[in-house]
């Protein structure tokens, strides 16, 4: 988890995530403006204190605007050295564990990933951003 005080971002793209996982984004503080810009789905997303995001922040490039006030950012994240970290400690543990197992987990994960098997509700309804997302 991240906590981002009085900061606005640049654009950018979080490639240290997992490339099919989600990132939650919630703000709280007494701040106008801030919101949320998409720019390859040319969206701007109202982001008011209290909102939560979710979002695939490995593909999508995303950036807060400027604002006025004091913002607090929460984001969640899981970065993929988590997961490497993860499996590597398993392996290490369990003789019975063969890191063949662990390669098709990493794949059974992407596919369900792309194919909007969790959190069916958040799936885009912007058409044109089918291609860039991979679903």
């Amino acid at each position: 988890m991240a906590i981002i005080c009085d900061k606005q971002s640049a654009p950018h793209r979080n490639h240290q995530d997992i490339r099919y996982g989600w990132v939650a984004m919630f703000c709280l503080g007494d701040f106008t403006e801030g919101n949320l810009v998409l720019p390859q789905l040319g969206l701007t997303i109202e982001y008011r204190p209290g909102t939560l995001i979710h979002l695939h922040s490995y593909w999508l490039q995303h950036y807060i605007s400027k604002f006025q006030g004091k913002r607090i950012g929460m984001v969640n994240f899981t970065h993929s050295q988590d997961i490497t970290f993860l499996k590597n400690k398993l392996v290490q543990e369990s003789s019975d564990v063969k890191l063949e197992t662990l390669v098709k987990l990493d794949k059974a994960v992407e596919v369900a990933a792309k194919e909007q098997l969790w959190y069916p509700e958040v799936k885009p309804k912007v058409e044109q951003a089918k291609p860039l997302l991979g679903f």
